[in-house]
């Protein structure tokens, strides 16, 4: 059984790779992780992670995540979370503006077998595209 210190550990990890470490998503993520926030056309699985992950990169190259806070109970990892960058490439239709961001978000990780199984997350998209002068 994986307790839940391991169970934190491992979101730690999966923000790591988000900011940009050398972490294979396979080491972090199920094949058949459910992504409930996945983006109109995104694939599924550790797949449509990679996808989100170069959308953001290519958008935000210095997109750097802080963990603020972590609970965790039983199979679930939640997490208070804080992000930056600038916006130095196309976000979506949204064409570069070199300006920079920060907001605050909230995650919800499901693990099973050493893995995260499902994340959701919840960010302040309304800040992030007033920071970024990008009409809602």
């Amino acid at each position: 059984m994986v307790s839940i210190e391991e169970n934190k550990a491992l979101v730690r990890r999966y923000f790591d790779a988000w900011n940009g470490a050398d972490i294979p998503l396979e080491e972090i993520l199920a094949p058949n992780v459910r992504d409930p926030m996945a983006y109109e056309g995104q694939s599924a699985g550790i797949d449509g992670y990679r996808e989100f992950f170069a959308v953001w990169r290519a958008a935000f190259p210095d997109l750097h995540s802080t963990i603020e806070e972590m609970i965790a109970e039983g199979d679930l990892v939640a997490t208070r979370w804080s992000a930056t960058g600038t916006h130095l490439g196309p976000y979506h239709e949204h064409p570069p503006t070199g300006r920079r961001f920060s907001f605050m978000a909230v995650s919800f990780a499901r693990v099973a077998g050493g893995k995260i199984v499902e994340d959701w997350y919840f960010n302040d998209h309304l800040a992030l595209y007033r920071q970024l002068g990008i009409e809602t």
